[in-house]
């Protein structure tokens, strides 16, 4: 690949342009400087810069004003110094251009220490540090690139040569056209295996077609993590991306960038795979923000083959995200996924349409830290939420939350594969999924305090599902089934000034309270129904069916109930639902719906069985109007199972409790 480019390059540049300067002196300027050395190729149209300074080094030149912009195409090679090597990282490089002593008040522009616009050319195997920045006119800048085609490839960037001292001054590297250019263009450049210790801005990439890999940026070593705090207070480095159509990581090691402090993508277009933020070359967590933050447009993070997988402690799209897709990435964990970040944040979505995970196994993502949801259009499908890779061990339960501003937002789906693995909540107050002043949310086919195999209990404090001052929210159906279980408090509670919040289908149990609860700051237990349903409150405080007789076989249950609620008081038909519940499963058995001429008439009716259900077994009812308005779950009616009867006789009836 190196080698292509550097075709690519030789051919862009004029035959005659040719020339070959060589720095023989570290001084500033005069024969055999790097200032005289560029004036040489400027001159000339293009051409090579080679370094071969007396002694092992590392050679230190500190120019006392910018370098010459370099206007022309360019190879600048510092490897060229005998001793400098890069492999795999560039851990002995030679020549390092130290910028402390330019005065950037004294340039008319911020300071610049060195910078290309010449297109086309290759700046390798350099130490660039010192760079300060002007008070009046923003952050100095070690290595400013612009123009096409550039290449920047084994270079430190606010580090010197051998990496233990970093420096903290300015911006770093930047691959844009520079705020005093006008318009321009920066586009096609190549940013690989540099090394960056800038607790700033370290490197700040915009122009279309860019492709940055196999960079580490905030260390000063293979390991090492830079020494000193970011002003968000922690540790590390940054890398901004702007621009369009960047490539940013890769599928292969060589490719990946690591980042001890955050990755920032702004622009559209982009591909961001295999890179670990937060996370050091031997796969270990460090206490850094880890964090990657959005702010762009049809944007793709991760992808489907574990080797497009990023790997960081909190990732966050901000309100001007649009059309972002996070797939299969661990977030939270270390790159085995069995392992909590120290600064494990989990996932944070504004902006618009955002898609978290999918339908496909392989675009589910690993989130531990919780996720907060905000914005509008988003989708949380077919993560694993709280646990580890394999979805059976609880690493956390900081839960799901969708926020006050949120709309139009879908957790799961009704598809095979979309329901999310979600573990719980360690605040009693809250539900392992809080949806708090939100509209049109959508809660289907997720496992809620639970494993996919429904028998693992992760340890919930508080609710499967609160519901509170929100609206239009559907949890579950008979097609895409919640299984909502081991709560300390209740299945899904509803209170504030909700309306509209509808279960069904969803299978709750293993709780400690009542499956659906209406009202209150907690949980309170069964509200008693009143005359017609004529109180106000959350879901208009619909009155729970009551169970007035109850058959049952191991063929089928009929239940003789009634809903208590007159017509002016709902919206009718009401659909009442019924379940068969256990201490550690429950089945969905039917649906009765009950027209408004039948209003608060008493009926009976059957639901097969498609298997015989087994001990401590208990019916429950849940009533839902039809604006989506549940009401709290029946008292339940608890059903012993057929006793073994007598050969040649039929079997006794399920005992009513």
């Amino acid at each position: 690949m190196r080698a292509l480019l550097l075709a690519a390059l030789a051919l862009a540049l004029p035959a005659a342009a040719q020339t070959t300067a060589t720095v023989t002196s570290t001084g500033d300027a005069g024969s055999g400087s790097l200032r005289a050395a560029i004036q040489a190729v400027n001159g000339a149209g293009g051409g090579r810069i080679e370094f071969d300074i007396p002694g092992d080094g590392p050679h230190t030149i500190s120019p006392r004003s910018n370098l010459p912009e370099v206007t022309v195409p360019v190879e600048i090679d510092g490897l060229s110094q005998p001793g400098a090597v890069c492999a795999p990282l560039p851990t002995d490089l030679r020549i390092q251009i130290d910028g402390s002593l330019i005065d950037p008040d004294a340039q008319g522009a911020a300071q610049r220490v060195m910078s290309l616009s010449g297109g086309a050319s290759t700046v390798r195997g350099l130490a660039f540090f010192g760079e300060t920045g002007s008070s009046a006119q923003g952050s100095g800048t070690a290595l400013w690139v612009w123009g096409d085609g550039n290449l920047i490839e084994c270079n430190r960037i606010s580090l010197r040569a051998d990496g233990v001292d970093p420096d903290v001054g300015g911006a770093g590297l930047r691959v844009s056209v520079p705020f005093t250019a006008g318009a321009g263009t920066s586009n096609d450049n190549v940013i690989v295996r540099n090394v960056s210790g800038q607790a700033l801005f370290d490197l700040s990439i915009s122009g279309d077609r860019n492709r940055i890999q196999g960079n580490r940026i905030g260390w000063t070593g293979p390991d090492a993590l830079v020494p000193f705090l970011q002003p968000s207070g922690f540790e590390g480095g940054v890398l901004n991306v702007g621009g369009t159509d960047a490539v940013v990581g890769g599928p292969s090691e060589s490719e990946r960038n690591l980042v001890a402090g955050s990755l920032g993508l702004q622009g559209s277009g982009h591909r961001v795979e295999g890179n670990w933020v937060g996370i050091n070359a031997a796969g270990d967590t460090v206490d850094s923000s880890g964090s990657t933050s959005v702010s762009g447009i049809d944007i793709r993070v991760g992808g489907r083959s574990p080797s497009q997988r990023n790997v960081m402690a909190l990732f966050r799209t901000l309100s001007s995200a649009e059309r972002i897709t996070v797939w299969n990435n661990y977030i939270g964990t270390d790159p085995t996924g069995r392992i909590a970040h120290p600064q494990a944040s989990g996932a944070i979505l504004q902006g618009a349409d955002v898609t978290v995970g999918g339908d496909d196994e392989r675009e589910g993502n690993l989130i531990v830290g919780g996720v907060s949801i905000r914005g509008e259009g988003h989708s949380l499908v077919g993560n694993r939420i709280g646990t580890d890779r394999t979805g059976a061990v609880a690493l956390d339960s900081a839960g799901v939350e969708v926020r006050s501003g949120a709309t139009d937002v879908v957790i799961g789906g009704t598809e095979p594969g979309s329901g999310n693995v979600i573990t719980g909540t360690a605040d009693s107050f809250e539900g392992a999924v809080t949806i708090d002043g939100a509209t049109a949310v959508r809660v289907l086919g997720n496992w809620i305090g639970t494993d996919r195999t429904g028998t693992v209990a992760f340890g919930n404090l508080g609710s499967g599902v609160k519901v509170d001052d929100a609206s239009d929210v559907t949890i579950g159906s008979p097609e895409a089934p919640n299984v909502i279980a081991f709560a300390d408090r209740t299945g899904v509670h509803v209170t504030g000034e909700s309306s509209g919040a509808a279960v069904s289908g969803t299978l709750l149990y293993g709780v400690g309270g009542l499956a659906v609860d209406l009202g209150g700051y907690l949980p309170d237990g069964r509200t008693d129904n009143d005359p017609g349903d004529g109180d106000e409150g959350p879901n208009r405080l619909q009155n729970a069916p009551e169970i007035a007789g109850l058959e049952a076989t191991d063929a089928e249950v009929t239940v003789t109930y009634a809903v208590d609620t007159a017509p002016q008081n709902a919206a009718y038909p009401l659909r009442v639902e019924a379940f068969a519940v256990a201490d550690d499963h429950a089945v969905f058995l039917g649906t009765d719906e009950i027209p408004r001429a039948e209003a608060r008439a008493e009926r009976t009716v059957s639901f097969g069985l498609e298997a015989p259900l087994g001990p401590g077994v208990s019916l429950v009812l849940i009533a839902t109007d039809a604006d989506g308005n549940t009401g709290e779950s029946s008292a339940p009616r608890g059903l012993t199972p057929p006793v073994a009867a007598e050969p040649g006789l039929e079997a006794p009836p399920l005992a009513v409790v």
